[in-house]
Order: C-alpha cells, then sequence, then structure tokens
C-alpha cells in the first residue's frame, strides 16, 4: 500500500498547514481505495488531538453514512450539535442518514432546518423535494424542486424532475413545459434521452385526450 497509517499518524499534530494538507490528502487516497475504516481510525485520531475540527468529526460521520453505520454517524452530529447547533451541514447530514433510513418525518424535519440556516442550500432542497415525492406530497416536492430550479436554473435534471411529478399528477401540459425546459437545458449527450421523455409525455397527453 502506498500509504500507511504510519506515514499518516506523522501529520495528526498538523504543526502547520502543509502537514494539515498532507494528512487530507493521505485520507482522500485510503477513501479512493475504499479503506473507509482506515480512513476514518486516523481521522478519529485526529479529533483525539484536535477536539474542536468540527469540520474531521463531520467527514468521519459522512463516512459512516456511506457505508450504512447509521447509529455511528447520528452519534456523532449528536454530540456536535450540542455545542454548535447552527452548523448547517450536519443537519443535511442527518436529513440524509434519516432518509436512508426510511424516517422520512426526520429527514424532513432535518432537511427544513438546515434549509432555514443556508436558504441556498441546493441539496437539502431537492433532497427534501426527493422525500416529499416518495411521501406522494407532490405539492411539497413541487415547491422544493422550483426552489432548487431557481438556484440552479442550468440543471436541466430539476426541471424532468418537475415533469415527472406533473406526469404522476395528469398534468401533462406542466408536464410538457417541464420537459421542454429540460431540453433546452439538457447537454447535448443528454438530448436525445430528455426528447425521447417529452415525446412519451406528449403521447400520453393525445392519448389522455382522446378516452
Amino acid at each position: 500500500m502506498a500509504v500507511s497509517l504510519l506515514t499518516a499518524s506523522c501529520t495528526i499534530g498538523f504543526a502547520n498547514k502543509s502537514g494539515k494538507q498532507d494528512f487530507d490528502e493521505i485520507v482522500k487516497k485510503l477513501i479512493s481505495k475504499g479503506q473507509y475504516k482506515e480512513a476514518a481510525d486516523l481521522m478519529n485520531k485526529a479529533v483525539i488531538k484536535n477536539p474542536d475540527d468540527i469540520e474531521t468529526q463531520i467527514n468521519i460521520a459522512w463516512i459512516y453514512a456511506f457505508n450504512k453505520h447509521y447509529k455511528e454517524a447520528l452519534g456523532i452530529t449528536d454530540k456536535i450539535i450540542k455545542n454548535n447547533p447552527e452548523y448547517q451541514e450536519l443537519y443535511y447530514l442527518r436529513g440524509f442518514v434519516f432518509q436512508k433510513t426510511e424516517n422520512y418525518q426526520l429527514a424532513i424535519k432535518n432537511y427544513k432546518k438546515a434549509i432555514v440556516l443556508n436558504p441556498r442550500d441546493i441539496k437539502s432542497c431537492n433532497a427534501l423535494a426527493e422525500v416529499y415525492q416518495i411521501k406522494e406530497r407532490y405539492n411539497n416536492s413541487i415547491y422544493y424542486y422550483k426552489l432548487a430550479s431557481s438556484l440552479q436554473p442550468e440543471n436541466y435534471v430539476y426541471y424532468l424532475d418537475l415533469a415527472n411529478i406533473y406526469f404522476k399528477k395528469g398534468d401533462f401540459k406542466r408536464s410538457l413545459a417541464e420537459a421542454q425546459i429540460a431540453y433546452n437545458h439538457a447537454p447535448q449527450a443528454e438530448k436525445e434521452k430528455v426528447l425521447e421523455i417529452l415525446e412519451n409525455i406528449k403521447l400520453s397527453a393525445i392519448l389522455g385526450q382522446n378516452k
């Protein structure tokens, strides 16, 4: 292995900015190799020496969350929130965990808190829209997809999501309108796929009118 924990441990003290950068690079390499436990163990050692390093603690929680160790991830966020209740990313992380464990009400609560702390948090807007769509609360889902699209209007995926929801609601006119916007914003490599969706909506609209 090109990177050893012994080599990494030498940088944990972060005597200077370069030491912190070296440490971050080592952690990234471990993660890229799929050595999540080693990365988390290394970051935990860093936290022991630097207990105020919230960023590293959150990164550890993300590693746990991505590897489905949800209890451990939430445990870390619980500890941080006690002293840092306004740390916005914590609520997005918690929302992610609750969404993955299908605790949708708590997911909604945490995503909303993240948006309150940062109204331009596109990730939480999108995630909240996804949860509402799962719960078939389509009007709420539409609201947050529209909010996400207003923050990142060039992202064609939000318009496709809106087209899909309007389609489920049987509102083919609005579904077509959103799909057309998606087509206009889609990168060239994705236009054919979006065009197929657009044509399918048109066909469904025609069939619906003929019933």
